[in-house]
């Protein structure tokens, strides 16, 4: 493995330093560590990492995870700690402060999921339900909004959180998305009659919006919000100006 980082990491330097674009790969995100040649320990998370592993070749499946994974070697890898920082750098997200990222999960303790009544997606629910098939059973609560016989509401709350956490931590969408309806159904799952073949219905409602093309610009712009994240947590813990 030792071998592998550092041709990898000298043909990335000749490319850095000719002034190429760095292709962008389709890694998960992973984690890289080791130390410098003047013995810093780095370690980052960001797009530069998968831009390293994308030039190694050959990388295990093991990384290949919807996770933070980590990935390195026991022994020195070929590079300074300022080409740790100027590759960094140069592979700042658009539009990224370093100083100001996104809240986002996974990099900021205080981040808190919006359910289903809040953020970008919640007037698409709205409209989706209100002129849908679903109104007369709509409660008004896009968070519990389908409403038993006896007036009660079923709460949808805690897959729509669920939901948040994964697309906002750069897992795939399919399986975000698959996961969230799959939740859904289990709650309504635990009533019956009427009231499990309506909120399954609504079920699929929701199921319908995460996972249209209308909202996939939502999640795209869940994924830059996380680059970014990633990239001003790397500034930040190997010590890079911007």
């Amino acid at each position: 493995m030792k071998g592998i980082f550092k041709s990898g990491l000298a043909a990335l330097l000749l490319c850095f330093a000719a002034g190429q674009a760095l292709a962008t790969t389709t890694l998960p995100p992973v984690k890289v560590h080791g130390r410098t040649i003047d013995a810093v320990t780095f370690e980052c998370r960001s797009l530069a990492c998968s831009d390293m592993l994308g030039n190694f070749g050959g990388v295990p499946a093991s990384v290949l995870l919807p996770d933070f994974t980590s990935i390195g070697s026991e022994g020195q890898m070929m590079v300074s700690k300022q080409f740790v920082c100027d590759l960094l750098k140069y592979r700042k997200p658009e539009n990224c402060s370093a100083s100001s990222p996104p809240s986002v999960p996974g990099f900021d303790p205080n981040w808190r999921p919006n359910g289903c009544g809040a953020g970008p997606l919640s007037n698409f629910f709205l409209s989706q339900i209100v002129n849908g098939l679903y109104s007369d059973s709509f409660s008004g609560d896009l968070d519990a909004p389908y409403q038993l016989a006896n007036g009660t509401n079923v709460s949808f709350r805690s897959a729509c959180d669920a939901h948040d956490r994964c697309w906002g931590s750069g897992q795939n969408r399919g399986y975000c998305d698959v996961a969230f309806h799959n939740q859904l159904k289990a709650i309504c799952s635990k009533l019956s009659g009427s009231d499990q073949y309506g909120c399954l219905g609504m079920a699929a409602g929701y199921f319908f919006v995460v996972s249209s093309d209308a909202a996939g610009r939502h999640y795209e712009d869940t994924q830059a919000e996380l680059a970014c994240a990633a990239w001003a947590s790397d500034m930040k813990q190997n010590g890079c100006s911007s």
